[in-house]
Parts: C-alpha cells; sequence; structure tokens
C-alpha cells in the first residue's frame, strides 16, 4: 500500500501545483499545439510553394509555345495573303491582256467588214450582228455627220 499512498500523494500534489498554476499548463499545451501546427503549415507552404513554381514553369512553357504557334500562323498568313495579291495581280494582267488582244482583234474584224461590204450599210449591218452578237439597225440617212 506504500506505492498506492505514494502515488495518491503526488497525484495530489500534481493537482494542488495545476490548481496554482493552470495558466502555465494551459500556455504549455497551446505552445506545443502551436509548434505542431506550425510545422505542419510550413509543410504545406513549402509543398504549395512547389507546386505554384512547378505550374507557373508550366505556363510560361504554355505561352512561349502558344506565342510561337501565333507567330508562324502570323507569318504563314503574310504569305498566303502576298501570293493572293501576286494570283491577283496576274490574273487582272492575263485578263488586261486577253482583253486588249480581244479588242485588237475585234477591231481587226470591223476593220475587214468595212473593207469586204464596200460601204454596204445592210451588208455592215448584218456582219456585224453576226459577229458581235446585237442587232444593228442600218441607218436610211448614210451621211452621218
Amino acid at each position: 500500500m506504500n506505492t498506492l499512498q505514494t502515488i495518491k500523494k503526488h497525484l495530489l500534489i500534481i493537482a494542488s501545483y495545476i490548481k496554482n498554476y493552470w495558466w502555465v499548463v494551459v500556455f504549455g499545451g497551446v505552445s506545443i499545439w502551436i509548434i505542431l501546427f506550425a510545422k505542419n503549415k510550413a509543410e504545406l507552404l513549402e509543398q504549395l510553394t512547389e507546386e505554384r513554381e512547378t505550374i507557373s514553369l508550366r505556363h510560361r512553357q504554355e505561352i512561349e509555345q502558344l506565342n510561337r504557334i501565333h507567330a508562324n500562323d502570323v507569318a504563314e498568313r503574310v504569305r498566303i495573303e502576298s501570293e493572293y495579291r501576286a494570283t491577283i495581280v496576274r490574273i487582272n494582267q492575263t485578263h488586261s491582256e486577253a482583253l486588249d488582244n480581244l479588242s485588237k482583234i475585234k477591231k481587226q474584224e470591223l476593220r475587214d467588214i468595212i473593207a469586204e461590204t464596200n460601204n454596204n450599210p445592210e451588208l455592215m449591218a448584218a456582219r456585224v450582228n453576226s459577229l458581235f452578237g446585237f442587232q444593228v439597225l442600218p441607218s436610211n440617212n448614210t451621211n452621218i455627220n
């Protein structure tokens, strides 16, 4: 029983100490909890910082890749527009030359008609109708001023 009495005596001393100095016990418990909580938070903060840096690096790489893609798209668009303009100029030039040639041919045919018809208005009207595809009516007045 001696040991039981000794334990009881020590527990009474501890209870008396806690009763008189409860604030020390509470402060100690809170301090231990804060230290453990802060350690966990520090590890969590370090992990979050590493994740943020990894994500930031990935985002920078994606932005660089998007910038390269955009630059390539712009260069391709400029090339296509340049090729388009050159094609339009070539088509316009070819069309203009074809119209000039057609105009020269039609003028020559008209001269040939005038020469072949010997200034006969009815024969000229018939030939012009067949050549140009529109109706030319000969006038009764041959004196054109």
